[in-house]
């Protein structure tokens, strides 16, 4: 199946730092299995780690459901 892409209509920039309890949970509730009314195409959460110690692991945003990316700024 050949999916068109699409610019989500909405970005979302969650900024963390050293927040390994709370960023998982606040990523979680800007997932589609958390969000009403809305699909994974509609937007995308940009996850900014300001130099976490340690780093924010990036395998944790392939667990939840919509387009999640990881920026690490040191």
């Amino acid at each position: 199946m050949i999916r068109s892409w699409r610019r989500p209509q909405l970005s979302v920039v969650v900024v963390i730092h050293n927040m390994a309890r709370e960023a998982p949970r606040t990523l979680y509730s800007l997932s589609t299995r958390y969000q009403r009314g809305v699909q994974a195409h509609d937007y995308e959460v940009i996850v900014v780690d300001s130099g976490s110690t340690p780093a924010f692991p990036a395998n944790q945003l392939q667990d939840l459901a919509g387009q999640f990316r990881l920026l690490r700024v040191s």
